[in-house]
């Protein structure tokens, strides 16, 4: 088996050098020190890293871009990584259709179809340097795959059984087969909450953005093409990745990631809908997780 694959990491600093300084602190944090770990660890089949930058300032999560077409997270890789920059290793893609999401599924697409484009892969890694993740965690994820024929794998999170949106495969850690993303041309943008569309948080009344959860909508529309769902998996069940979420009580990305995690299940429900308007969402969910297999 070809395990070659690019991973594909989405990051920005929302709203630098527009509505505040960009944050050198937080982007060796959250993007130098997990990023210089992975590449240290991956084997030969990884063949890119592509980093996706937001540079949509209609919305403010988008940073500043300058003349020459950089944010300051781009500048900043350049500088920190001078040497895989050069050679290729690391290729910088600025997105300035990002949308108002910070999980972009326009950001991911133009990431992963940049990889297609400059490199033979077989595999997309989606990965957000949040999630602890290791070359060889990967390469486990590629054997898995293998065993069981399977179009995607997801790795499991610290604490997955809590919420069930982390029983399946979400982007912040997934492998999928360049063929199932060419399939359906890549993750929807519907995704990117660029209307006023809102769900209802569970338990709250709270209302929050309908986006995201682009990994699941995909899934979705693969089996309303083919009229199933592909088989996926699930890695590290007995291990699981620690997710780095504990920023600051109160904070612009604490609040961010609240929002995101308490609203994930109900857009499920609504991509749910959307695709299969006729089928009871706890029916759909039977199918789907009936194509699960788990290491």
């Amino acid at each position: 088996m070809n395990w070659n694959y690019a991973t594909i990491v989405r990051f920005f600093d929302p709203g630098a050098e527009i509505r505040k300084p960009w944050n050198e602190k937080d982007f060796h944090d959250r993007f130098v020190r997990p990023v210089d770990l992975f590449l240290r660890s991956c084997s030969s089949e990884m063949q890119q890293l592509v980093v996706v930058s937001n540079g949509d300032t209609r919305f403010p999560l988008g940073e500043a871009v300058d003349q020459e077409g950089l944010t300051p997270t781009m500048r900043a890789i350049r500088k920190t990584f001078p040497i895989e920059c050069t050679l290729g290793q690391i290729t910088l893609v600025l997105d300035k259709e990002w949308g108002n999401n910070a999980g972009s599924a326009s950001a991911l697409n133009l990431g992963w179809q940049t990889a297609v484009a400059a490199k033979q892969v077989n595999y997309i890694l989606s990965w957000n340097p949040e999630f602890v993740l290791s070359g060889h965690l990967v390469s486990r994820g590629l054997h898995h795959m293998e065993q069981h024929n399977l179009a995607v794998t997801g790795f499991y999170r610290r604490r997955w059984w809590e919420r069930p949106q982390w029983a399946v495969n979400q982007n912040t850690a997934s492998l999928w087969e360049v063929s199932l993303l060419q399939s359906v041309d890549g993750f929807s943008v519907d995704c990117d909450g660029n209307d006023a569309s809102k769900v209802v948080i569970p338990g709250t009344g709270e209302l929050a953005q309908l986006a995201g959860m682009d990994d699941f909508d995909i899934m979705l529309r693969v089996a309303k093409r083919t009229g199933k769902f592909p088989r996926w998996g699930m890695v590290g069940r007995s291990s699981p990745s620690v997710w780095q979420i504990d920023f600051p009580p109160g904070s612009e990305r604490a609040e961010m990631l609240r929002i995101k995690i308490a609203r994930q299940y109900s857009v499920m429900q609504e991509w749910a809908k959307k695709h299969f308007p006729d089928v009871e969402f706890v029916h759909l969910m039977d199918s789907f997780f009936s194509h699960l297999h788990q290491d």
